[in-house]
């Protein structure tokens, strides 16, 4: 995944998939010009916009988007608001065969987050030293199933 400064002053982020190679790699930083061959395919990786998308959108993963729409007393196609957005702030979702965590970025004002005893293999959506969560003070992910490749 990746983030993406073209010529024409946008943004765009994609997902790579792991069908494809690339070569004659070159670009410069700093907002430069650059350019990439690509041999592949690649996925447009749909940013979630609270207050427009729905909750199932935010939260790929449907027992996840059920934990946060039950939260709330929604349904998972209702829209993920603004107000549901900064108003999460102690999430239990331990025990509910979530597999993808992604979407919890989204919680800005979590403070409290249990996820224990799922079927998380990724916890990099998750970065507590990110400036994005100030306010996360407990994080359970205990019973996953997690690799870790030493650096």
């Amino acid at each position: 995944d990746g983030t993406y400064t073209w010529n024409d002053g946008g943004t765009h982020t994609y997902s790579w998939s792991n069908q494809g190679s690339y070569s004659n790699t070159s670009w410069t930083t700093a907002g430069g010009a650059g350019t990439f061959a690509y041999s592949g395919t690649i996925i447009n990786k749909a940013l979630c916009q609270p207050g427009i998308d729905t909750i199932a959108a935010c939260f790929p993963d449907a027992n996840f988007a059920r934990g946060i729409a039950s939260l709330y007393g929604k349904s998972i196609s209702d829209t993920f608001t603004l107000a549901m957005q900064k108003s999460t702030t102690n999430l239990d979702l331990g025990n509910k065969a979530i597999a993808d965590i992604t979407g919890v970025e989204l919680l800005t004002e979590i403070q409290t987050l249990y996820l224990d005893h799922n079927q998380i293999s990724d916890l990099t959506p998750i970065n507590p030293n990110n400036a994005t969560w100030p306010r996360l003070k407990w994080l359970d992910a205990t019973g996953q199933s997690i690799h870790v490749t030493p650096t």
